[in-house]
């Protein structure tokens, strides 16, 4: 018998879910900011600086929404914050993580030369949780 088994069910059976419909979250999330990013990029041709901050944004617009709704479901009254404080506080510190972001994208394309959407897939777990 492996050490700990028991201690990973217990873990799987509370969290395991949870975990999965994060995991998913997040990666939607990615999936959608890279397709907007292209195709803002290419198809609307903006700039692509620009297109990283609609990108990111209306993906973590999606993110926000879906792990507040599906994956952390609490009942009514239940949670630590109000909506609105949560939205504030959750805006405020991913706020900083775009800006930490886009200077990186900026500098890795730009300085670096590696293809914006590369660049931006290599920042991708920072920009989109």
């Amino acid at each position: 018998m492996i050490i700990g088994l028991p201690l990973v069910r217990q873990l799987w059976d509370k969290f395991g879910m949870q975990a999965v419909r994060y995991c998913t979250i997040g990666g939607s999330a990615l999936v959608l900011s890279s397709v907007l990013l292209y195709a803002l990029t290419e198809y609307g041709h903006l700039w692509y600086v620009y297109s990283n901050w609609i990108a990111v944004v209306v993906g973590q617009v999606l993110a926000f929404c879906s792990y507040k709704y599906w994956a952390f479901k609490v009942r009514k009254g239940q949670a630590a914050y109000t909506t609105k404080r949560q939205v504030c506080i959750h805006w405020l510190v991913w706020g900083g993580g775009l800006l930490i972001s886009t200077c990186l994208i900026y500098s890795l394309t730009t300085y670096v030369h590696i293809w914006y959407l590369a660049s931006s897939g290599c920042l991708g777990g920072f920009r989109c949780k």
